[in-house]
């Protein structure tokens, strides 16, 4: 968002988060229930390079629209996991450019959507904020992390 008002509004939705306000813009991330129905036309770059065939794009696109057309679950799980893709994918974009990006998971969903005319096959999962970095040092220090090994194990 980038106007003031809508801005502010999304900041309002997003239990009055700061950085939703201050960031020169802020991005709300969704993901597709029905992103299956769409694979055939996001392979279509691949099929034209010829780095996969219309049997394999065929396999694919049979393979997730037989997992997902009738599993609910799964198509929110998937939407979930692709748009965290996406997010990262923009914070690391942004990170390139030079610019300070953060994510935002404390919003009304609901809110969010209803105000910004979301359809009901879209899913807000992260707000994500960029902009300038703060240089003078109005950021909340770093929460403490747990340790590696308590989140990692190699098998």
């Amino acid at each position: 968002m980038q106007s003031a008002h809508r801005k502010a509004q999304l900041q309002a939705l997003s239990y009055d988060q700061r950085a939703v306000g201050d960031a020169a813009v802020t991005f709300i991330v969704c993901g597709l229930l029905d992103g299956y129905r769409g694979l055939s036309q996001a392979l279509q770059p691949a099929l034209d390079q010829g780095t996969i065939d219309t049997s394999l794009l065929d396999t694919w696109v049979t393979q997730a629209s037989q997992a997902y057309a009738d599993n609910p679950a799964s198509q929110r799980d998937e939407a979930i996991r692709s748009a965290s893709f996406a997010a990262m994918t923009l914070m690391l974009a942004a990170e390139d450019m030079g610019l300070g990006s953060g994510p935002v998971g404390g919003f009304d969903k609901d809110a969010v959507a209803d105000a910004f005319a979301l359809s009901d096959e879209e899913i807000p999962v992260l707000l994500v904020t960029v902009g300038e970095p703060d240089t003078h040092g109005n950021n909340l220090p770093q929460k403490p992390r747990k340790p590696i090994e308590a989140v990692l194990s190699v098998v």
